[in-house]
């Protein structure tokens, strides 16, 4: 995977972390931030959460069920961006996408009225590997 290629973090620095410590850590570091905005940036073409009924019907191939499965998440992704707000806290994503799109990253952005609605929805970046400064 072209990934495999990027930055390397040196393990010593950090501590990896399984899907759900992962998941407990970043809900409570997010809940924290109050009046100033965070983001995030995401480098992988595919993510493999297991449990998601939306990625369980991409992951089956079953393209228009896992599309209308993110429009039924719709209310939670607003009251979610709506907590944000309440807390000043504007949350966004950014993603560097390479092509040709992955299928995870033709679902991550469907033209579906869901993911606009929310400041959750990830600009997005194409990969380069132009040095700069040098």
């Amino acid at each position: 995977m072209p990934e495999a290629r990027g930055l390397r973090l040196d393990p010593a620095c950090g501590t990896r972390l399984a899907l759900e410590a992962y998941r407990r850590d970043f809900a409570e570091r997010d809940g924290a931030v109050r009046d100033h905005a965070s983001w995030k940036c995401e480098r992988r073409q595919h993510f493999d959460e297991r449990g998601d009924p939306s990625r369980e019907a991409l992951r089956r191939g079953h393209w228009d069920e896992a599309l209308r499965l993110l429009d039924v998440e719709r209310d939670r992704w607003l009251a979610i961006a709506r907590q944000d707000a309440a807390r000043g806290a504007p949350f966004s994503r950014v993603r560097v996408v390479e092509e040709p799109l992955s299928a995870y990253m033709r679902w991550e952005f469907p033209p579906t009225p869901c993911r606009p609605m929310s400041t959750r929805r990830p600009p997005c970046t194409g990969r380069s590997w132009r040095t700069v400064g040098f």
